[in-house]
Order: C-alpha cells, then structure tokens, then sequence
C-alpha cells in the first residue's frame, strides 16, 4: 500500500470515528448511530466497512418496520455488530454481526434471498421462543443475524429481512467519496 493511500485511509477512519462517535478508546466504539442504508448513514457505514476490510457487502438497516426501532451498534477490528429492538419480538431481538468468515457448524445451506451470497440456517429453539441463527457467507466476509425473540415473536422473521439490506463495498465508497468530497474513500 502507497504512503499516500495509507495516509487517505487512516485520515479516513480518524475522521469518520471522529463524526459518528467523538472519542475512541480501546479500538472498539459503541454509539447510537444506526448503520442505515442511506446516505445520512455514511459515516457510521464506512466505520462498519473499515472494520472488516475484506468484506464485499455491509450490513444496513434499510427501514424500521412497524415495532422495530435500532438499539445499539459496537465496532471493533474485525468485527461489527448492531441490535434491534421490537415491541413484539422483545429487547436485542435480533443481533446482526459482520465478521471475515462464518461459523457454519449445525445450519443447513438453503437458497440464498441474497445476491453473490450462500445463506445457512439453523434453527435453536421453537419452544420457549424463537432462536435462530441465519448466516450469509460472500466474498470476504459474512453477515449473522441471531434471532432471539419472545413466544410470540416467531412471525417477526419476515420483517427482519424486509428491514435489514446489505450494501456493497463500493456503494459504501462512493458514499465517502461524495461526502468528502472526493478527498476520503475506503
């Protein structure tokens, strides 16, 4: 990597860390900025793309459907992960993690509802709740929701596809790069 592509990346992460959370302490970062899908979630995306730096695709949240509201985001190297919340399916009813590689172990490859990815499934329990496990493995990376929801929650799934979408890589740079006015990309 050139001197000056190693500056523009690190001004990068300084300036982005510096937007979307004020302090940074312990190579990890916690916040309320919700990783979105749209352009006023460019820092906070760019800080989830930087943290896994192979990945192909990041994860966002592309709408908040009726009960769900975004509850937390933590970001440290090699790994992001964000909650939400809903008034039916419970508190951290879904985690989503973006992390290199998937621990497929115990799920069932199905057709994927995700273009260039492979989706797994492995359902934990239907008894006291809902828990279950989906993993997207693609290029680079792999996206995990692990679903936790309440008794009555086990219908949610469905909203939470409709709510999460992934980015590409370079959907998210051109995003830096507008924003920066072409000074910053990924």
């Amino acid at each position: 990597m050139s001197r000056t592509r190693l500056g523009r990346r690190l001004a990068l992460i300084a300036a982005v860390a510096l937007l979307a959370f004020g302090a940074v302490g312990c190579g990890r970062m916690e916040s309320q900025a919700a990783p979105t899908c749209v352009p006023k979630g460019a820092d906070t995306l760019a800080l989830v793309a930087q943290s896994v730096p192979t990945a192909a695709k990041v994860p966002c949240i592309a709408n908040y459907p009726a009960g769900w509201h975004f509850a937390s985001l933590s970001v440290r190297n090699g790994r992001t992960q964000f909650t939400l919340d809903s008034d039916r399916a419970g508190i951290s009813a879904v985690k989503v993690t973006l992390e290199p590689r998937c621990q497929t172990d115990g799920a069932t490859e199905i057709p994927s509802d995700e273009p260039d990815t492979r989706r797994f499934e492995r359902i934990i329990s239907v008894v006291q709740g809902f828990q279950a496990i989906r993993s997207y493995s693609f290029d680079g990376g792999c996206i995990t929701y692990r679903f936790d929801f309440d008794r009555l929650g086990r219908a949610l799934v469905n909203e939470v596809s409709v709510a999460i979408d992934f980015m590409d890589r370079t959907a998210v740079d051109e995003l830096v790069r507008q924003r920066s006015g072409g000074q910053l990309h990924l």
